[in-house]
């Protein structure tokens, strides 16, 4: 699922979030020259499950939530996939939205 960031706090708000020491998870990444955090604030999260935002502009981000199942765990990481929708949803939006 890709959604708007809810909490409107962009990127700087993940990274506050990693400095206070409430992310469990906290990986920072780059798709098509956007930067972007695999991130979870959870300590029990689902295997499969990936939660990433992406920062378009400093007040603009999306979040990407990938969540595979246990047979198809061995065969696709669920983050990688979640990179490529996030290469994806960029070009699409370079598009116009078309």
């Amino acid at each position: 699922m890709v959604t708007k960031d809810p909490s409107h706090s962009g990127l700087s708000g993940i990274y506050g979030q990693q400095k206070a020491g409430a992310l469990t998870k906290f990986e920072p990444f780059t798709v098509a020259g956007y930067p972007g955090v695999i991130y979870d604030p959870a300590s029990n999260s689902p295997a499969g499950l990936c939660t990433m935002t992406v920062g378009l502009r400093n007040d603009l981000t999306y979040v990407i939530n990938v969540n595979l199942d246990s047979l198809k765990k061995p065969f696709a990481d669920s983050c990688e996939v979640g990179k490529k929708v996030a290469g994806y949803v960029i070009q699409y939006l370079q598009k116009g939205g078309h």
